[in-house]
């Protein structure tokens, strides 16, 4: 069946565009886009992009040549779940091409997954703790990592909708974490704070946006691979920079 290739580009953008904004890498993003273009009648399919564009031509043959991009939002992270589902769509179509209402309307559920903020909270805590224990802290700092654990996704989940830049938005959430976890050494509690704090950084860590940056540059992909491993950098440098002003406050006793 025919479909009109004005309603079907659209479709495959806003593929590409959750695609690559839960965290895809750009190679299977461009090979996922051909196999899309070309289930749908594509004779020759050019996809292109990097971690903020994604640029689309298809030739449907008598349908013409279409051309289409779109400006990526910024990259807030991997989302598993998310990923799974549209890899398993792609491959739904791929072997026989839904409708385009019915692409769009699996395009639209999977929009609306979501992983609930209580387990992402309660995530975020266990981790934490067994990070603070696993290097060194006893019993107290795990107990207490798993606190500021929660503390520390309760900002993100604040800060993040409200700061447009992620270097700011990580120092912010390292210094108000640091300063809390740093204030439990004027409390009469045995507590080693480095290893509260080594467990909640953990947390922070951009460790998959760096992999995943590296790969893309061994793969070919320089543009996106250096931008984001860049932005890795920087923000784990911001993220440093927060926990030591906040221990340099209380170190050299201004708070």
């Amino acid at each position: 069946m025919q479909y009109d290739p004005k309603e079907l580009m659209p479709l495959f953008m806003d593929y590409g565009e959750a695609l690559l904004a839960s965290g895809g890498e750009v190679r299977r993003l461009e090979d996922t886009m051909d196999y899309l273009a070309e289930a749908y009648g594509g004779i020759r399919v050019d996809a292109f992009a990097i971690s903020s564009l994604i640029l689309l031509t298809v030739d449907f043959g008598e349908g013409g040549v279409h051309s289409i991009s779109r400006c990526v939002p910024r990259w807030n992270g991997t989302d598993f779940e998310k990923l799974e589902l549209l890899n398993r769509l792609s491959r739904t179509v791929s072997r026989a091409p839904l409708s385009p209402q019915e692409f769009r309307a699996e395009l639209d559920r999977i929009s609306q997954v979501h992983t609930h903020p209580v387990k992402k909270i309660l995530g975020s805590g266990l981790a934490a703790g067994a990070f603070a224990m696993f290097f060194g802290g006893g019993i107290l700092e795990g107990l207490l990592a798993f606190f500021f654990g929660l503390v520390a996704l309760v900002l993100q989940f604040y800060f993040a909708p409200r700061m447009r830049s992620r270097v700011s938005f990580l120092f912010v959430v390292s210094l108000l974490s640091g300063l809390g976890i740093y204030a439990l050494g004027l409390t009469p509690l045995p507590v080693q704070c480095d290893m509260v704090v080594i467990g909640v950084i953990m947390l922070l860590v951009p460790g998959i946006a760096i992999t995943t940056a590296v790969r893309d540059l061994f793969i070919g992909d320089t543009v996106t691979g250096s931008s984001r491993l860049m932005e890795s950098i920087i923000g784990a440098a911001a993220m440093a920079a927060g926990y030591m002003l906040s221990m340099i406050l209380f170190a050299g006793g201004v708070l």
